[in-house]
């Protein structure tokens, strides 16, 4: 399968959907192996096809979950949610084993990340703090303070040694994990910021949110970040590809937008969603793209 490039854009196609209930959020295993969604009908894995009954399946969970991520092995996944809790799941015999449960926020958990290594988990909070976990005991490291709103989404970098975040105070921080978690701020926008992503290479870092500008940081060259206007009516979503050369968003406007990384100009639009998109995620190889929407769809995009 082709990869979905800046120079073929104009052909991406829908090849397939699965209805999810409300859906939070989509992601691919580090393998590209196992697509996964989490949202308010639980989790859903599929694995070698897309349709169809997923591989693994948890539902009837108390309360929504809000976040999923898996471990650098593929063989784990983390889920947090509105009930507060981190959990780990085994990936084993088509079901989801819970391998364990912990408690260390005050409010919902809104977003789980893994360091590139496995050895950490992050969590962030509607409480405004960012917890560190030891991943195999999941035992609290540290709490990370200096939001004064709800953490909405967050990243580490390549190395394990940062830690990026954002969120509802519109700040965009740095966590510093070899000095103890100190913190600077790379960016304050007067409204929510929704979502953070990196490259593959670790080498940009995207942000958007309700203001509804996407803002790309060149973390190794340094220098004012690159903005422009992404979707008038706010962005929830965003995805690279193509080695970071081309950067997806998806909007409350209901559309998919592709947009050149290093200029922020328009590459290609798509309208396929009736309601809002809230995440988006593109597998390892670069050949597919996945968008989950308030409209209770999660969509396929490849280029045929």
């Amino acid at each position: 399968m082709e990869k979905i490039r800046l120079d073929n854009i104009a052909a991406l196609k829908l090849l397939g959907s699965v209805a999810f209930g409300w859906i939070a959020q989509v992601l691919w295993s580090p393998a590209g192996d196992m697509l996964a969604f989490c949202g308010g009908d639980g989790i859903a894995v599929y694995a070698g096809a897309f349709g169809g009954a997923p591989k693994f399946r948890l539902a009837g969970q108390a309360a929504p979950v809000k976040g999923i991520a898996f471990a650098p092995s593929g063989g784990e996944l983390a889920s947090v949610g509105a009930d507060a809790a981190l959990r780990l799941w085994s990936l084993r015999d088509d079901q989801l084993q819970e391998r364990g449960s912990a408690y260390g926020h005050g409010d919902s958990v809104d977003a789980v990340a893994y360091s590139a290594d496995g050895a950490l988990i992050a969590t962030a909070s509607a409480d405004h703090r960012i917890r560190l976990w030891r991943a195999d005991r999941l035992q609290s490291l540290k709490t990370l303070t200096g939001h004064s709103d709800a953490v909405t989404s967050l990243t580490f970098d390549g190395s394990g040694r940062a830690l990026f975040s954002a969120g509802r105070d519109g700040s965009l921080r740095a966590w510093d994990l070899r000095r103890g978690g100190e913190s600077v701020v790379l960016a304050q926008q007067a409204d929510w910021l929704r979502q953070i992503v990196l490259d593959p290479a670790g080498a940009q870092l995207a942000s958007a949110g309700k203001h509804g500008d996407i803002c790309v940081w060149d973390l190794r060259g340094g220098g004012p970040a690159r903005r422009w206007q992404g979707h008038a009516a706010g962005v929830d979503a965003l995805a690279f590809l193509q080695d970071g050369a081309l950067l997806a968003s998806g909007g409350r406007d209901h559309t998919l937008r592709f947009w050149h990384a290093a200029s922020g100009r328009l590459a290609h639009s798509v309208s396929a969603h009736t309601r809002p998109v809230l995440s988006l995620a593109a597998n390892p190889a670069g050949t597919m793209l996945v968008s989950g929407a308030g409209d209770n769809r999660a969509l396929l995009w490849a280029l045929g």
